[in-house]
């Protein structure tokens, strides 16, 4: 899967979402990515997709569930400034699962593995999310 790109409701809410490649978002607290990657989740879930979202608090070591998951369609990385350096990004499988890569601020070269910063901009309220690649 080299892009992520659905319309649907779920729970109610209107979802919107385009991500056409691996992609870094670097953002701050509050700007709606964990709850971009919790939507994402949810669809992965309805639709079958095999996916694997992580962040600081997971349970296990990253390295094992990355090693677990190498065949996930979908891997999210949220908040991974925390925990993130290359012999982790070597581990992953940047052909053939969407990468979505959560982090404050400059963690690693992304560069090195073909991921380069993308510019998006996030819409949300009570009723509609909206996810929109600048280019």
């Amino acid at each position: 899967m080299r892009c992520l790109d659905f319309k649907k409701e779920i729970n109610g809410f209107k979802v919107d979402i385009n991500i056409p490649t691996n992609t870094v978002f670097f953002s701050p607290s509050g700007t709606g990515i964990s709850f971009l990657f919790s939507l994402i989740a949810h669809y992965c879930l309805e639709n079958g997709i095999s996916f694997c979202k992580i962040d600081e608090s997971s349970t296990d070591e990253v390295k094992n569930i990355l090693i677990k998951n190498r065949k996930a369609v979908v891997i999210m990385l949220d908040n991974a400034d925390l925990y993130l350096n290359t012999e982790l990004m070597d581990l992953l499988d940047m052909e053939n699962s969407l990468v979505l890569i959560r982090a404050h601020g400059p963690v690693i070269n992304f560069l090195k593995y073909n991921i380069t910063p993308s510019s998006y901009r996030i819409e949300f309220d009570e009723e509609k999310f909206l996810l929109t690649y600048d280019r």
